[in-house]
């Protein structure tokens, strides 16, 4: 008896549960969207990419969201960070209202003086078009000019870098530096994508370095 009651008392919890749990993640959903509504209500909307370099020390992320995006009524939507050397960056996508826009560029600058900064509103995009993405990885020797002469080649071939990663580390274990990097692009509508593989390929191979086509 008393094991029908617990089974019977686990199957009802579990049929309740997905109801209980939309009824709360609804309940947050529309709280946490409210005060964005009405604050975006009053203005029109102003989608910006904010740029900030510097130092890199505890607090920078948090003192530009604290001190710079939330004080004008902002929402932070897709960043890129990344550290380099002694210096930190960040690329942020905020969306605020309009009649802020004066004033957080003006918390920026002062929040952060001995920084790099920037802020530009973003255009609306044009419908993109169907494209083939190429996903390049490089290593071998570090050199001069390897990323200038692999951009440079895809730029001919009107390829639009969505990614770029490198670094560079001793090698002292075979005598020189190894050059490690990672390109991502997109190429134009009807562009042979193994032929601009194979160019770029024999680039890299004149420098040195292994080329591998990544999924």
């Amino acid at each position: 008896f008393w094991l029908k009651c617990k089974v019977t008392c686990c199957l009802t919890r579990c049929a309740r549960a997905p109801t209980a749990m939309l009824r709360n993640i609804q309940r947050l959903r529309f709280n946490g969207l409210a005060p964005y509504a009405r604050a975006f209500g009053s203005s029109p909307a102003a989608d910006v990419c904010i740029l900030l370099g510097g130092e890199n020390k505890p607090g920078v992320v948090n003192s530009l969201l604290k001190d710079v995006v939330s004080p004008n009524g902002g929402n932070v939507g897709r960043t890129r960070m990344a550290r380099v050397g002694g210096d930190f960056a960040v690329i942020a996508r905020v969306l605020l209202p309009r009649d802020k826009l004066d004033s957080l560029k003006s918390d920026l600058s002062t929040t952060f003086p001995d920084y790099v900064t920037g802020v530009r509103e973003i255009q609306t995009a044009q419908p993109a078009q169907t494209t083939a993405t190429l996903n390049f990885s490089f290593v071998g020797p570090d050199s001069f000019q390897i990323l200038e002469k692999i951009t440079g080649a895809l730029l001919e071939k009107n390829a639009d870098l969505l990614n770029v990663t490198s670094e560079s580390s001793p090698g002292s274990h075979v005598g020189y530096d190894i050059f490690d990097t990672m390109i991502s692009c997109a190429l134009p509508p009807g562009t042979d994508r193994l032929k601009v593989y194979e160019e770029i390929e024999d680039i890299a191979s004149e420098m040195g370095l292994a080329c591998t086509l990544e999924d």
